[in-house]
């Protein structure tokens, strides 16, 4: 099977072979970032419901949910520019890969099933 983690990976070379060694071959990654700049906490609050980070919102109880968007605009003041507006970078890898016609007898991919 192909190792589960918790931790992020450290590089986009260590992601290639994650993917490689789940069957997958000509498999490459890039990274990039991307300059964010926002008006103010709540518009920092809503772009964050609108991508992944969703899902780390959607754990914690509605009840402790004003508490943490406290928190988290305490710690946007950190951020803040001459421009007065809250600056940061999202940091996103793109990887692509193949699955190959015929899997190794060792890969981690599920066989596709037969109609």
């Amino acid at each position: 099977g192909v190792p589960v983690a918790n931790e992020p990976v450290e590089s986009d070379q260590e992601l290639v072979s994650l993917v490689g060694s789940a069957g997958f071959v000509d498999v490459d990654a890039l990274t990039d970032s991307f300059a964010l700049a926002f008006e103010d906490e709540d518009e920092w609050w809503r772009w964050s419901w609108s991508h992944a980070a969703r899902a780390l919102f959607e754990f914690v109880r509605p009840t402790d949910l004003g508490e943490l968007q406290q928190q988290l605009y305490a710690s946007l003041a950190e951020c803040r520019e001459d421009d007065g507006r809250i600056h940061g970078n999202l940091h996103a890898t793109l990887v692509r890969a193949v699955r190959p016609a015929v899997l190794p007898a060792d890969s981690a991919l599920d066989e596709t099933p037969s109609t």
